[in-house]
């Protein structure tokens, strides 16, 4: 039971701790109380279970905008974004590092915009896998029109998410093979 027993004090003793002391808490104990102390892996980790729960169907997940969630799928990205390029260009990132980036890559954790609104409502951020995000696509008309459903535009709010959705391995533009994948798929 979490909860204060009726008549009894509440007190702010643990926030307070949290907020004054928290570096204290994590030399200490090793607990992540400030965004900083959290290592790589256990971000992208953390990261990877969020995408896979919150997939829709395979390769696709949606969130909610300006949600809790999506406020922690943003902060995610912030923290990758000062700390995973360092790690990977240091050669610091573990071998379960390595794996962590690898699971990740394999599940939709990049945001796109969405081209086929109708049946998805406005305030809903759409994450796909890395392989079918660019950051341009050329204008797709006619017959081609349908391969915007597997080749999807990066949305990134900051230089920063950009960053790490390239990491994660969205690329600039679409190659041939990526066209002929998605025409496989329609």
């Amino acid at each position: 039971d979490h909860h204060v027993p009726r008549g009894a004090k509440e007190t702010q003793h643990l926030k307070n701790l949290l907020d004054r002391h928290s570096s204290g808490i994590f030399h200490v104990f090793g607990s992540f109380v400030q965004r900083e102390h959290a290592p790589p892996e256990l971000v992208m980790k953390h990261l990877a279970c969020l995408c896979s729960l919150m997939e829709t169907e395979p390769g696709l997940a949606c969130i909610t905008s300006g949600s809790l969630l999506h406020d922690d799928f943003k902060n995610c990205w912030a923290h990758l974004s000062e700390h995973l390029d360092t790690c990977i260009s240091d050669e610091l990132l573990s071998a379960d590092g390595f794996d962590a980036l690898n699971h990740l890559r394999a599940l939709p954790c990049v945001a796109v915009t969405s081209e086929d609104v109708a049946d998805r409502p406005v305030d809903v951020m759409i994450l796909t896998l890395p392989m079918y995000a660019f950051f341009q696509l050329p204008l797709l008309k006619g017959k081609e029109a349908t391969l915007k459903l597997y080749l999807r535009q990066v949305h990134a709010e900051t230089t920063k998410e950009a960053a790490v959705f390239r990491t994660l391995g969205a690329s600039d533009v679409p190659k041939a093979t990526d066209f002929a994948h998605a025409s496989e798929r329609v």
